[in-house]
């Protein structure tokens, strides 16, 4: 028997290897899916419009299945005037044109008859066709039903905040919410849900969509009264000055307010320039006809060691000040010209407290 050299077992040795790895890899790989067949493989039960089932026998072919299809739901996509939508309990009110920019305006029977021949391939399976015209749903017409529902349905969020009670002359915090809207996804998959509820009843009436919820996916910035600001209430009728932080009362004094004819105004202020050891000026009124021109810092001052000016929301100025005084017998009285003051000690404090662009409700 004659040797075999052994590069030549070698090379032999390697070719084998070679040839069990290509059988290992191709055994491995899955075989891709097959083009759709040109003709029914089995049997199949098809479930059409109103739910009605129908059997297209095997061996029927793709032209044939077309033509059954195109015979069974007629040629053109229906005018959708009869449909009614409800979607999480709601019934979305839709013009025409979204109605009828939801579908093509023709049936996709190619894909339709691709279903029915992918299907066949099982024995004894059933495919319902009226899920095959989602896929030929108008993505622009559902997004627009998708924003009008959120839209109609959305819960805006609301920030914690302040109010006013006229009947304990007090602040209120009105606890923050936050805000709700259903997810787009969820509506998409509930419309789409609908739509093969709605070909099955033959285009017609009114589909329920379900499960959709608002979920919470809207915040605000202050939900509790923890995130409240400072906020100052002067309640006038009192002669008193409430500070609160994080929605209770941090501080509050006993005050001067402005006398008949000069009465404090009500509204809404904020803090503007806020100024130490203040010098006054004299505003040229009546009441001030016979006072200096100005009052440098002292005892003397009107304006004591600290003042300051309200602004309006907007920003715009006005004469009203919160000040001290050295006159601490006006302190509970209505005796100002319109400012609000405070005993000198007071009016440090309540200074310190509150910055610049505090918001403050006189009432």
């Amino acid at each position: 028997m004659t040797a075999v050299p052994f590069s030549k077992k070698h090379n032999l040795l390697r070719a084998g290897l070679f040839l069990l790895f290509c059988l290992a890899f191709f055994a491995a790989v899955p075989v891709a899916e097959a083009a759709v067949p040109q003709a029914t493989e089995h049997d199949i039960t098809v479930i059409g419009v109103h739910n009605q089932s129908f059997v297209i026998p095997v061996y029927t072919t793709r032209s044939e299945v077309v033509a059954i299809l195109r015979e069974h739901y007629g040629t053109h996509t229906p005018r959708l005037s009869r449909m009614t939508l409800r979607l999480g309990g709601r019934d979305i009110r839709l013009t025409e044109a979204e109605r009828n920019a939801l579908t093509p305006k023709r049936i996709n029977f190619s894909r339709k008859a691709d279903a029915v021949l992918l299907a066949s391939r099982q024995p004894d399976n059933t495919v319902n066709t009226n899920e095959v015209i989602l896929q030929g749903l108008s993505t622009r017409g559902v997004d627009r039903v998708v924003e009008k529902y959120r839209n109609e349905t959305r819960i805006s969020p609301r920030n914690a905040r302040y109010a006013y009670n006229s009947k304990s002359r007090r602040l209120n915090v009105r606890v923050g919410k936050k805000g709700r809207v259903a997810p787009r996804p969820e509506i998409r998959r509930a419309i789409r849900n609908a739509m093969v509820q709605y070909a099955s009843q033959g285009y017609r009436g009114s589909v329920t969509a379900r499960n959709v919820s608002r979920t919470t996916v809207l915040t605000s910035d202050t939900h509790s009264r923890r995130q409240l600001g400072k906020i100052i209430l002067v309640v006038r009728s009192e002669r008193r000055l409430f500070l609160y932080n994080r929605g209770r009362v941090a501080s509050q004094y006993r005050v001067a307010v402005g006398r008949p004819g000069r009465a404090t105004p009500r509204g809404d202020f904020v803090i503007g320039a806020k100024r130490r050891n203040p010098s006054w000026s004299n505003p040229g009124s009546a009441w001030a006809r016979n006072m200096p021109r100005t009052i440098g810092p002292g005892p003397n001052n009107p304006l004591g060691v600290r003042a300051m000016n309200l602004n309006r929301p907007n920003g715009r100025s006005t004469l009203i000040r919160i000040h001290g005084t050295s006159n601490t017998r006006s302190i509970g009285t209505a005796a100002s010209a319109g400012c609000i003051r405070l005993t000198n000690q007071n009016i440090v404090k309540l200074f310190n407290q509150t910055p610049s662009g505090t918001r403050v409700w006189i009432r």
